[in-house]
């Protein structure tokens, strides 16, 4: 019996890490996406203001802007606050002129802080250290863009560029109460049939609790495995800040296998009570 007992725990637990790795992946490859994107676009609200100077553009990238600030001060003022950089290399920022790089380019260019970058201004290269990253997606802006940071760039070919009012994110529309609740049966869908099937199988009231307890144990380890394969995904696939979503993740995660336990536990009980 206590053989049994520890080869059913044991298959729980197997099934619980393979269940995690599935809703990992479906979490990462799926749902988080269009939440960091909502999530990043909130973040940088309201944005920029109306008018930024922009240089020139980012040289392989087409598309893509050059924008200038003096100092740290005017960065500020123009909507582009310290705080959203995602890496930062302080001894590229000692540099006379420097650039802070959106991450589209830090992506498609493969580049590190501390690299170099070449903007074109008027046709003429001007080769600077990246000495950060921006967080992705800037409502105004997009991924491709950059800021020149340094006096000692002429700024006389710059011109004003305006831009339009940042776009109100529609993650609540999008991913409603109802979505949520889709979403979260659906990454614990493999373990509440699982759970189920257990339940269906157990014919006695003892078995039935003992089978719950094994459960949330299950479920535990589901949502640790399930919050690590995201963040592989994460680093391996998508290159999104991991920081920012890691905790949202987990939230995901927590509330799906907590929503599963709680409704298998209590068809648990009610079928004990009924033994």
């Amino acid at each position: 019996m206590i053989h049994k007992r520890r080869r059913s725990l044991a298959n729980v637990l197997l099934f619980s890490v393979l269940a995690g790795v599935g809703s990992g992946v479906i979490a990462a490859a799926a749902y988080m996406p269009a939440y960091s994107y909502d999530y990043n676009v909130r973040r940088w609200a309201p944005g920029c203001q109306e008018e930024v100077q922009v240089l020139g553009a980012v040289g392989d990238v087409p598309g893509s802007l050059a924008i200038y600030a003096a100092d740290w001060e005017e960065l500020r003022l123009a909507g582009f606050s310290p705080q959203r950089l995602w890496r930062f290399d302080e001894e590229a920022a000692a540099e006379q002129v420097f650039a802070l790089v959106g991450h589209g380019i830090w992506r498609k260019q493969r580049l590190r802080p501390g690299d170099a970058i070449t903007v074109l201004r008027e046709g003429e290269p001007l080769t600077v250290p990246v000495a950060g990253v921006w967080h992705p997606f800037h409502p105004q802006l997009g991924d491709d863009w950059l800021v020149l940071v340094g006096k000692g760039v002429p700024a006389g070919a710059s011109r004003l560029e305006t831009l339009g009012p940042a776009p109100v994110p529609a993650f609540v529309e999008r991913f409603g109460d109802r979505s949520y609740f889709f979403w979260l049966m659906l990454l614990a869908a493999p373990f509440t049939v699982y759970g189920a099937v257990g339940i269906a199988a157990s014919r006695k009231g003892c078995a039935l609790l003992s089978w719950a307890v094994k459960l949330w144990v299950g479920a535990a380890v589901a949502a640790a495995t399930g919050l690590v394969t995201a963040a592989v995904v994460f680093r391996a696939f998508l290159a999104l800040p991991l920081l920012s979503l890691l905790p949202a993740t987990l939230g995901v995660m927590a509330a799906s296998y907590l929503l599963a336990s709680v409704l298998l536990t209590g068809t648990a009980f009610l079928l004990a009570r009924g033994k």
